[in-house]
């Protein structure tokens, strides 16, 4: 058995791991929210505007948000190929639609809608 890590540039907001995990209204969260869940061996990630990732080995996070990139499983590349991360230029359509989607999702954590965020962090399963 062995641990595979993903890095990512999400572009979107960071939860409690308690909402993806053990918060009453959310025990069926899996069964719910599969369509968003973030998977390192599929590409989905690309045509959805929300994606989940959420820490299971250590439930410290749960980031919901546009995936702007992530490294493949085979070579641990960024798929544009970053040598530096550049910062894409987000426009207000889509933060707005972001935070319209955030909020319908998750109506109790509306209070986070603020602008979304960027957060590159590397994600072990």
């Amino acid at each position: 058995m062995g641990v595979d890590t993903t890095n990512y540039i999400v572009f979107g907001y960071k939860l409690p791991y308690s909402v993806c995990g053990k918060d009453e209204d959310y025990d069926d969260f899996y069964e719910k929210f599969k369509e968003y869940i973030e998977s390192e061996h599929d590409e989905k990630y690309k045509k959805r505007l929300l994606s989940i990732i959420s820490d299971g080995m250590d439930g410290k996070y749960c980031i919901v948000g546009k995936i702007i990139d992530r490294t493949d499983a085979d070579c641990y590349c960024f798929s544009n190929n970053f040598n530096v991360i550049p910062s894409p230029i987000i426009d207000n359509d889509l933060i707005d639609q972001l935070k319209s989607e955030f909020i319908r999702l998750f109506p109790k954590y509306s209070s986070h809608a603020f602008d979304p965020r960027y957060f590159v962090f590397t994600h072990c399963s």
